[in-house]
């Protein structure tokens, strides 16, 4: 009976420590409970003097490696990115969770692509490569969308010259989110700091809408979705 009690503790454990090594991800990058509820899953472990984090799709490919130090303030050390096939897609230095050093991505044939470099997470200057190994023009990793309204106005100005304020209205500062798709259209808006001034707040919605189409950011020269956020001054406080 001794022995039943023993077995059934230390399978208990063993489940306890793989529920605190394991945690699996929902489409929406939430935790669930189970693999079955689960579209990735993410393994830690111990490594010399490194923390490990390897990720999972839902078809058990290896998709990444990040490694952390071990002190009280955990900070990134590396992350290594893979392809869907195993072979390796990017690499990326950090110090103190800023990248440092050069950062690679590959071509699934392995030839490097691009080689950027940073300086305490400062791009530098970069390279890039065909997938034959001949050198082309760099283009970064990761680009921000970006607007160009007409006569080269940035974003400020095409808002200051469509929201007009009135004499008797209030002025004020409006941060306004939302997400620029790979179209260059505009989604998901919502106010993240409101003005008093709910009149002021329909023209910079309206603007918004109506605003021509941006350059869409993107990632690895592909086009993406990224949310955007606009902290924008009126009247007074322009």
């Amino acid at each position: 009976m001794t022995r039943i009690v023993m077995i059934s503790l230390l399978l208990l454990l063993a489940n306890v420590a793989v529920g605190q090594d394991t945690i699996y991800y929902n489409k929406e990058c939430k935790k669930v409970l189970s693999k079955q509820e689960s579209n990735s899953m993410a393994v830690f472990s111990d490594d010399n003097d490194e923390h490990l984090k390897k990720s999972y799709d839902n078809h058990g490919n290896l998709r990444a490696v990040t490694s952390y130090n071990k002190s009280r303030k955990k900070k990134r050390l590396k992350l290594v990115r893979f392809y869907k096939s195993g072979e390796k897609y990017r690499l990326v230095n950090y110090e103190k969770n800023k990248q440092n050093g050069e950062v690679y991505t590959y071509w699934e044939n392995g030839i490097v692509k691009r080689i950027e470099r940073y300086k305490k997470g400062k791009f530098i200057d970069g390279n890039c490569w065909n997938n034959e190994g001949e050198e082309i023009e760099f283009t970064k990793f990761r680009i921000k969308p970006n607007f160009v309204g007409d006569n080269g106005e940035d974003v400020t100005k095409y808002f200051i010259r469509k929201v007009e304020i009135e004499e008797d209205e209030s002025s004020g500062r409006i941060v306004i989110g939302f997400t620029v798709d790979a179209t260059g259209g505009i989604s998901n808006i919502k106010f993240m700091k409101r003005s008093y001034n709910r009149t002021l707040e329909a023209k910079v919605i309206s603007a918004l809408i109506n605003m021509p189409k941006w350059s869409p950011g993107t990632v690895d020269g592909k086009s993406v979705s990224v949310d955007y956020k606009l902290p924008l001054s009126f009247g007074g406080e322009r």
